[in-house]
């Protein structure tokens, strides 16, 4: 079985280590945070025992004790994707009856820098891309395959 690439993998470790050190009365076992990281981002990992899941386990909860809160920051907000949705990609989108928006980190820390599909610019729903989550290429890859 070959290694499944997580979108935003970086980001959302981060993520989960700024999660757990402001809810510091949470548990913290790797049940819980594959339990948590499924909630968030569903079926990036199936198994706790996966050792892709346990290598970041231990990198989150060896974050979450060696680091301050403002070191965690720091580290989020220096993986973020800061590109801008191409007009092009827009226009195509609002051709085909779509509005593409993208997350921002500052306003919403614990949601990765994505992209979500929308029916119209003020739609609170995203048609695709629920958590932000998609990359560009998925936005493309969508767009292209919808009338």
């Amino acid at each position: 079985m070959g290694k499944k690439k997580i979108n935003y993998y970086k980001e959302k470790r981060w993520i989960m280590a700024w999660w757990y050190k402001r809810n510091k009365e949470l548990q913290f076992t790797d049940i819980d945070m594959l339990f948590q990281w499924n909630k968030w981002w569903k079926s990036d990992f199936t198994d706790s025992a996966d050792e892709a899941f346990r290598n970041t386990y231990y990198w989150v909860k060896r974050t979450v004790n060696t680091m301050s809160m403002d070191q965690i920051k720091k580290g989020r907000y220096a993986v973020v994707v800061n590109k801008p949705i191409p007009k092009a990609i827009q226009n195509m989108a609002i051709s085909k009856g779509y509005y593409i928006k993208k997350s921002s980190a500052s306003k919403h820390p614990l949601i990765v820098s994505g992209y979500a599909i929308f029916k119209h610019k003020r739609s609170k729903d995203p048609v695709y891309g629920g958590k932000h989550e998609l990359t560009m290429r998925q936005v493309i890859e969508f767009l292209e395959g919808s009338e």
